[in-house]
């Protein structure tokens, strides 16, 4: 049974098992964890739930825990450091930009990322 996904160019929405299925271990080049926080009032109390996934850069494709996308649909890559704690990490593509919180310096995951972009052209 193929998943449901909706289509969007280059990119598609993915359930967060899919996205894992796609996972080929001899086909990751880089991978790079990134966070998300998330806020509820539950009986009168602020609460904040922080979520850890997985970017991970394959030989042709991008995939987190909620998007994929084909290579050829990401432009670049770059970075902008918030405090010293975290960062914010853009991916440019032909669908907008696409942000991800991180707490490590990416500058490996887009040296690896260029390098792969150069060597596809």
């Amino acid at each position: 049974m193929f998943p449901q996904h909706i289509q969007f160019g280059g990119m598609y929405f993915l359930k967060r098992w899919y996205a894992t299925l796609r996972r080929h271990p001899d086909n990751i080049i880089s991978v790079i964890s990134y966070f998300h926080i998330e806020r509820n009032i539950v009986y009168n109390e602020k609460v904040q739930n922080k979520t850890i996934h997985e970017l991970t850069l394959l030989e042709t494709e991008i995939t987190s825990a909620d998007y994929y996308f084909e290579l050829d649909s990401v432009y670049d890559m770059s970075y902008r450091p918030i405090s010293n704690a975290f960062g914010l990490l853009y991916l440019h593509t032909n669908q907008g930009m696409f942000t991800f919180k991180v707490e490590t310096n990416p500058k490996p995951f887009i040296d690896q990322f260029h390098q792969l972009k150069l060597n596809n052209k």
